[in-house]
C-alpha cells in the first residue's frame, strides 16, 4: 500500500511542472519556424557552437530523438563542432526537465544542472573545433522560414497534438518506469545504504554512479524522480548531478551513432567532456552549492499536484490503450504498395503512431509505416506521391 501511495505522490510532485514544460515547448514548436535551427548552425566556428548550445538546451529531446535531429542538422550543413555541442547539451535538459528538477531537487540544483549543460556543450564544441579535420560549408543558403497561415482551431489542435501525442508520448514509458523506480526506492531502500560514503570516498561513489549511467538509456525528465528518491535516501546530491548529466547524454545507441556519423575523434571528444566534466562539476557543486542532502520529494504535493497527477495517469492509460488497439495499417504484401517515401525524423514509436493516425484520418487503408526502414508505403490507387508527401509534412515530417 505504501508503494502505491508513493507512486501517486511522486506523480503529483512532478506532474504540474512536466505539463508546464510541455506547454512552453509546444509554444516554441508552434511559433518558431521549422527551419530556424538549420539556418543558424552552419560552419565550424565557435559562433555556431554557441548557437547550437543555446538552441539545444531548451529543446525537449531525449537520447532517442536527439540523434536523428543532430544528424539531420549535420546533413543540412552543420559542422562537427556544432553537432557535438548539440549532442552533449540537448539531452541533458529541456524545459520540462528543468521544472521537474526544480520541484523535486530545488531551484539551486536545477539552475546548476542547466548551467552545466550549457558549459559542457560549449567546452565540447570548442575542443571539437581544434580536433576536427573535416570541412563544412561556412554559409548555407537560408531556407524559407514561413509557417504559413494556420487557423486558430488548427493551431490549438497542433499545440495539443505536439504536447501530448509527440512529446509526452515519446517519453511516457520511461517516465512511468522512473516513477515506479522512484517509489520503490522511497519505499524499500534503507536510508543507511549511502552512509558509508563520506568526503574521503565520495569520488568512488561518483565514479560508480558514472559507470552505471554512461551505457544506459536514461531520459532527462524521467530520471529526475529516481535521482530525487536516491537523494532522499541519503545519496549525496553531487552524485545525483553525475547521474543526471552523464545518464541522459550518453547510451550505447548514441555512442554508436556518433561514431558512425562523426568519427572516432569526435566520439572521444564527446565522451571525454561528459565523463570528466560531470565529475568536475559534481565536485564543484559539492563545495559551492548548499543543498539539503536529505530532501523529501513528497513534501510539496498540493491539491493542484493531485489534479495534474490524475491527468498524467489518465494520459498513461490512454497511451496504453492506444498501443494495445489493433492498427488499421497492416498490409503485409510489400509488392502491392507501389509508392514508398523515406521519412526524415521518424525515430520512435511516437512518430509511427502520429503518421499512422494522419494516414487513417485521410481515409487510407492499405499502407505500411516502417520504423526500421524509415519509410511509408501506400497503394498508388489510394494516394498519389505528392498527396502522401503533403500529409507527412502537415504532421511535421519531411518525405523524400
Amino acid at each position: 500500500m505504501a508503494f502505491l501511495e508513493n507512486i501517486f505522490l511522486v506523480t503529483a510532485e512532478l506532474a504540474p511542472w512536466l505539463f508546464l514544460g510541455l506547454f512552453i515547448s509546444s509554444l516554441i514548436h508552434l511559433f518558431v519556424p521549422n527551419t530556424f535551427f538549420r539556418n543558424h548552425l552552419g560552419g565550424n566556428g565557435f559562433l555556431a557552437v554557441i548557437k547550437s548550445v543555446f538552441i539545444g538546451v531548451p529543446m525537449p529531446l531525449c537520447s532517442c530523438s536527439v540523434i536523428p535531429v543532430a544528424l539531420s542538422l549535420k546533413k543540412d550543413g552543420a559542422g562537427n563542432p556544432a553537432s557535438v555541442s548539440f549532442l552533449i547539451s540537448t539531452p541533458q535538459t529541456g524545459l520540462d526537465s528543468v521544472f521537474v528538477s526544480a520541484s523535486m531537487l530545488g531551484w539551486p540544483f536545477a539552475v546548476f544542472k542547466l548551467l552545466s549543460a550549457l558549459f559542457l556543450g560549449l567546452v565540447g564544441g570548442l575542443i571539437s573545433i581544434f580536433t576536427d579535420n573535416s570541412k563544412s560549408e561556412e554559409h548555407l543558403n537560408p531556407v524559407e522560414q514561413s509557417k504559413g497561415s494556420v487557423s486558430l482551431e488548427n493551431k490549438f489542435k497542433s499545440f495539443f497534438d505536439y504536447a501530448i501525442n509527440d512529446l509526452l508520448y515519446m517519453i511516457w514509458r520511461w517516465l512511468l518506469i522512473g516513477i515506479v523506480i522512484s517509489a520503490a526506492i522511497t519505499t524499500w531502500l534503507p536510508p543507511e545504504l549511502f552512509g558509508r560514503f563520506d568526503d574521503s570516498n565520495l569520488l568512488l561513489l561518483l565514479i560508480i554512479v558514472l559507470l552505471s549511467s554512461v551505457p544506459l538509456y536514461i531520459c532527462a525528465t524521467s530520471s529526475v524522480p529516481i535521482a530525487a528518491a536516491l537523494v532522499s535516501s541519503g545519496m549525496p546530491t553531487s552524485a545525483a548531478l553525475v547521474f543526471l548529466v552523464a545518464g541522459p547524454a550518453t547510451n550505447i545507441a548514441t555512442i554508436g551513432a556518433i561514431y558512425k556519423a562523426l568519427g572516432f575523434r569526435q566520439l572521444l571528444v564527446y565522451l571525454s567532456v561528459i565523463i570528466i566534466g560531470s565529475l568536475g562539476l559534481a565536485h564543484l557543486f559539492e563545495n559551492v552549492v548548499e543543498v539539503n542532502s536529505t530532501l523529501h520529494i513528497h513534501e510539496h504535493a498540493t491539491t493542484t499536484g493531485y489534479s495534474f497527477a490524475f491527468l498524467l495517469l489518465a494520459a498513461f492509460l490512454y497511451f496504453i490503450v492506444n498501443d494495445l488497439r489493433p492498427k488499421q495499417k497492416k498490409q503485409c504484401c510489400g509488392s502491392s504498395l507501389d509508392i514508398s517515401v523515406v521519412v526524415e525524423g521518424m525515430s520512435c514509436g511516437g512518430c509511427v503512431g502520429k503518421i499512422t493516425k494522419a494516414l487513417n484520418e485521410h481515409g487510407l487503408q492499405d499502407f505500411d509505416v516502417s520504423l526500421e526502414k524509415k519509410t511509408v508505403s501506400v497503394k498508388k490507387s489510394d494516394c498519389q506521391k505528392a498527396d502522401l508527401v503533403e500529409i507527412l509534412e502537415k504532421v511535421g515530417f519531411e518525405a523524400k
